[in-house]
């Protein structure tokens, strides 16, 4: 699923609970709903990734390179396959 899938339901889910909410007799559901809408914002948000190796002396093209071969690597991925091991 794609980030932008993911981030859609998650609001789409957000909206749904919100309208249970309004309309709803019993607004507990909307609740359960709205929990579940940010459990998964919660869990699927970006995770902040840092870099290990020494990158001093790496090539944006290699870097570059590096993500066409390997499809949704990102920039932290590839300075981490591609850097030196910090001495």
């Amino acid at each position: 699923m794609s980030k932008a899938a993911r981030e859609m339901a998650i609001l789409t889910l957000a909206l749904l609970a919100a309208l249970l909410i309004v309309v709803s007799d019993e607004p507990i559901y909307g609740l359960l709903l709205g929990s579940w809408a940010l459990m998964g914002w919660f869990w699927f948000r970006d995770k902040q990734q840092k870099v290990t190796v020494d990158a001093s002396d790496l090539d944006p093209k290699d870097v570059k390179a590096y993500r066409q071969q390997h499809r949704g690597a990102t920039i932290s991925d590839a300075v981490n396959a591609l850097g030196k091991p910090k001495p």
